[in-house]
Parts: structure tokens; sequence; C-alpha cells
């Protein structure tokens, strides 16, 4: 979960461009931004263990935080890749269902989800700020910036902070399939299933 502290602050960094912006205003935008961020990405995902058993193809499955948007690939015990979609977001459809009772890892990409908290500070996972707190801020700020008749919009610092957001979101995304290493070539995950696309978290694929 993002550090209640982690969150306090950056909004209170946000104020000091944002003079007038009500606290709600401020947690609701900053729940766009974090979806925004995920969602293009991709770089918060989960490997959530599921048993196949023979006989069924379909398999519900819940990560531990957070919630799921799309299917990134399913392995085996020996992380070899097995064909798979996902139809309908949080379940898993395979190819060909096992010949005996197996334990498959799903991995998953996820995003944040509204909080059951009255603090309304957003679910997600506790590196995202420490890592990118700079790049969110700027989000932050380029989405409240924009909004009209608000005595903080700026139309053009919007536009500044905006283009700073989508490169951290561009650089979030190499710096996942890099494995958070440098200068190594990028990894993909398991490409056994030939995805065609995958939008609003359903995928398409030719078996």
């Amino acid at each position: 979960m993002i550090d209640r502290q982690d969150i306090e602050l950056l909004l209170n960094r946000a104020r000091v461009s944002l003079t007038g912006a009500s606290a709600d205003e401020l947690k609701m935008s900053l729940f766009d931004v974090l979806t925004e961020f995920f969602n293009d990405s991709s770089c918060w995902t989960e490997a959530v263990a599921f048993n196949a058993i023979a006989g069924t193809t379909l398999y519900n499955i819940a990560p531990t935080e957070g919630q799921i948007i799309r299917l990134a690939g399913v392995t085996d015990l020996n992380n070899l890749s097995v064909p798979a979609l996902m139809p309908v977001v949080g379940q898993v459809m395979l190819a060909f269902d096992p010949n005996a009772t197996v334990q498959y890892f799903a991995t998953v990409v996820k995003n944040v989800v509204l909080p059951l908290t009255k603090d309304m500070y957003p679910i997600g996972p506790d590196w995202v700020l420490p890592l990118w707190h700079i790049g969110i801020l700027d989000g932050l700020l380029g989405r409240m910036m924009a909004q009209l008749n608000k005595s903080y919009r700026h139309a053009v610092q919007s536009e500044y902070h905006l283009k700073r957001f989508r490169d951290v979101i561009a650089r979030a995304r190499v710096t996942k399939l890099r494995g958070n290493t440098h200068n190594t070539q990028a990894w993909r995950f398991p490409q056994g299933f030939a995805t065609r696309s995958q939008q609003g978290g359903r995928s398409e694929r030719q078996f």
C-alpha cells in the first residue's frame, strides 16, 4: 500500500502551485493520475499462482492488492509459456486443459483501486511514489491546471507538466521491460500466446 506520508508530502508539494485547490479535488485528481500512469506504463505486475486441473480451462484469479487490468502471460513451474488469454478481467482461459493438476502462474498488469477509507487515498504499491514522485507530481499539476474556471488554471504550465508526465510514463514502461536493470536488452513477458491486441482488459488471439 502507498505510504500515507508519501501521499501527504506529494499533495503538500502540489498545493504550493495550486493555491485554492481543495483536498478532495487533489485526491480525486491524484487517483486519476495514478490510474493513467499504471494503465499506460504496465509497470505494476503480479504473478498470481493457480492450480489448473484436467478438464477445466477457465479459472478465476485475484491479486493481493490493486485491480487486474490485463493479462501479461501464463507460465508453468519451469517458466515456460502456457497459451492463455483473459476474455473477462479476473478470469484466465487456457488454450488447453492439462492432463493432470499442475500449478501455473498468471502474470497480470494491475492498477490502483478506489479507497474504502475516509481519507480517499488511492490503494497502490508502496514503491510508486519513492521512485516516480516527480513524474506523478507533474501529472497532478498538469491535470489540475487544465481545469476551467479555477484560480490555478494555467494552460501553458499544464501542457508543460503533462508532457513531463507522459515522458515519465514512457520511462517507467521501459524500466519495467528491462527488469529494473541498467543497459540491458528489453525483456518481454512470455510470448507463447500470440496476442493481436489487448485493450480495455480484453485480449484477442488465435489459438
